[in-house]
Formats: structure tokens, C-alpha cells, sequence
């Protein structure tokens, strides 16, 4: 499971310690809406179509993986391996391109190949 954080601003990051290796995960990016609501105890909340589109990617994912949509892969396609799903239906959304995130990539000095890191515990 690879430790990815390329779509959190704030650099966030789960790995399989996190979440263990049953748990299904969907990221998406895209614009949300925050906010803290509550009046007497307060919470704060994230809302907005990227919101609910990574819901759905979490939905059609399996125990294990992380589901990513086109444009998070878009985001981060020069950093990770992925495997491409095809277009899959999401409940109210209709088909959604949609990948499995894989190992971090990096980039050699010498002759700017890709080479896995196979350490799994070194942090993005």
C-alpha cells in the first residue's frame, strides 16, 4: 500500500497502519467548500461535489487499494504506478474514469529513468 499524500495541500498522508488492509479508500481533486457549523458544540466540515465524487470513488473501490479519479491522476501521474479501471458507473454521476494507485515513483539523477521504491515506510 503506498504511503500518498500528492493530493493534500497540507501534506496528509495515511498508510497501512492507518487503515489497515480491509479498508477500501476514493480520492478525488477538486474544489470544496469548508466550514465549521454547530452551535454549542462545534465541528468542522468539508462539503461539495469533490466531496461527494470521492465518496463514490471510495465506493467502487476494494479492500486494499486506493480508487483515485482522472483528475486526481492527472495530479500525480509523474509520482505513482497505477493501474487504469476503465470507466466505471458511480451512483449519481454516471461513468467515472477511475484508477488504482500504486507504488511511489522517483525519478533517477543519472539518466532520469523511473525506479520503484520499494520501501514502503519512507514517507511521501
Amino acid at each position: 500500500m503506498p504511503q500518498f499524500s500528492g493530493c493534500f495541500s497540507n501534506g496528509l498522508g495515511f498508510n497501512r497502519s492507518t487503515f489497515g488492509d480491509d479498508t477500501a479508500r476514493g480520492i478525488h481533486t477538486g474544489p470544496i467548500v469548508a466550514g465549521i457549523v454547530g452551535f454549542k458544540k462545534f465541528a468542522y466540515d468539508i462539503w461539495g461535489d469533490t466531496v461527494n465524487t470521492a465518496a463514490r470513488m471510495e465506493e467502487n473501490s476494494v479492500p486494499g487499494q486506493i480508487n483515485v479519479s482522472a483528475a486526481t491522476f492527472e495530479r500525480v501521474k509523474e509520482n505513482y504506478s497505477f493501474t487504469y479501471r476503465g470507466k466505471i458507473a458511480a451512483k449519481n454521476r454516471g461513468e467515472i474514469e477511475m484508477y488504482f494507485i500504486h507504488e511511489k515513483i522517483k525519478k533517477t539523477q543519472k539518466d532520469n529513468d523511473k525506479e520503484l521504491i520499494d520501501d514502503e515506510s519512507q514517507a511521501v
